[in-house]
C-alpha cells in the first residue's frame, strides 16, 4: 500500500513539474532514455560480429568436409592417390577436431550459425527501424513502442539502464530460442504503427556486414 501511495506521488510530482518547467520535463525525459539506441544496437552488433565468425567456420569446415568425401570416392584403379590426413593437416585445420560427426556435423553447425546470424541481423533492423527519425536515440514514444513491439512492459520513469537491460535481455532470449516469429511480429507491430526501414537505417546494415552502400 505505501508502494503504491509513493508511485502515485512520485507521478503527480513528475507530471507537476513538466507541467510547470516544460524545459525541464523535455529533459528528463531525454535524460531517461539517452544512450539506450545505442546500447542496444552496440549489443547486437558484437553479437553479429561472432555469429559471422562462426558461420565463416562453418561453412570453410563444410566445404572441407565435402572435399575429403569427394577424393575418397576416387575410382580403384587410382587408389594409390587417395588423400589420407595425417596429423599435421589435423593440426593445420581444426575442422577433424571442431565437428567430430564429420560432414553431418559441419552441416548442422552451418545451419545453426546461419539461423543465428540471420536472427541477428533482423534484430538489428529492427533496433534501426525503432529509430523513426534517425537521430540514433530513442525518444519516450520511440522506446514504448519498440518494447510493447516486442511483449516487453514500457514502465514510466525507468531509467535508461533499466530499459536497455530489457531490450538486450529480450534479444538474448529470443536468439537463446531462434524464434522468428516473436521478431517478425515485433517488425509488423512497428510497421503498422508507421514506421519504415529509412536509406540511414539501409546504410546501418550494409557496414556491420561489410557490404558496400549503393
Amino acid at each position: 500500500m505505501k508502494k503504491s501511495l509513493l508511485n502515485v506521488r512520485g507521478a503527480v510530482f513528475f507530471a507537476l513539474v513538466t507541467f510547470l518547467l516544460p524545459g525541464y520535463g523535455t529533459s528528463l525525459l531525454a535524460a531517461m532514455t539517452a544512450g539506450v539506441f545505442g546500447g542496444f544496437t552496440n549489443h547486437i552488433s558484437k553479437q553479429i560480429m561472432k555469429d559471422k565468425v562462426d558461420f565463416a567456420v562453418s561453412e570453410n569446415c563444410t566445404s572441407w568436409h565435402y572435399k575429403q568425401l569427394k577424393q575418397q570416392r576416387i575410382p580403384p584403379d587410382v587408389e594409390k592417390f587417395f588423400f589420407r590426413p595425417t596429423v599435421q593437416d589435423h593440426e593445420q585445420n581444426p575442422c577433424p577436431a571442431e565437428y567430430g560427426e564429420g560432414i553431418n556435423g559441419a552441416r548442422a553447425a552451418f545451419a545453426q550459425s546461419q539461423s543465428s546470424l540471420s536472427l541477428s541481423l533482423t534484430f538489428y533492423q529492427f533496433a534501426l527501424v525503432g529509430d523513426r527519425n534517425d537521430d540514433r536515440e530513442y525518444d519516450t514514444a520511440e522506446l514504448r513502442d519498440v518494447l510493447e513491439s516486442m511483449g516487453v512492459s514500457f514502465l514510466e520513469h525507468e531509467q535508461a539502464f533499466q530499459y536497455l537491460a530489457k531490450l538486450n535481455g529480450r534479444f538474448d532470449a529470443v536468439r537463446q530460442t531462434i524464434e522468428f516469429s516473436v521478431l517478425t511480429d515485433g517488425l509488423q507491430a512497428l510497421y503498422a504503427k508507421g514506421y519504415r526501414l529509412t536509406p540511414a537505417d539501409q546504410d546501418a546494415i550494409n557496414q556491420v556486414t561489410g557490404q558496400q552502400s549503393s
